[in-house]
């Protein structure tokens, strides 16, 4: 089951799912309070914000000569073929 956020509408709703007048007072999932907070609605309760994701990891190194470590590099670029459209001066 989805979280559920009250929210007040500041402005009028209307779709499929219904009407939503201007102060109203519902119960969305999270994730429609999201979309509408703060423009089109403002929470009525504390919304819980997800911790920030963990540093990305450090660049994956490869060992070479005797135990040195040296970042990976890319492989090569094949060669490209020469322009066929370029205007020759």
């Amino acid at each position: 089951m989805s979280m559920l956020v009250k929210i007040r509408m500041k402005t009028l709703m209307a779709g499929p799912k219904g009407v939503r007048n201007t102060g109203e007072v519902v119960e969305v999932p999270k994730a429609e309070a999201d979309a509408l907070c703060p423009v089109f609605a403002e929470p009525l309760e504390p919304v819980v914000t997800a911790p920030p994701p963990p540093p990305s990891p450090p660049p994956i190194t490869q060992v070479r000569d005797g135990g040195t470590t040296k970042p990976a590099q890319p492989a090569p670029r094949p060669p490209q073929k020469p322009s066929t459209t370029a205007k020759k001066g």
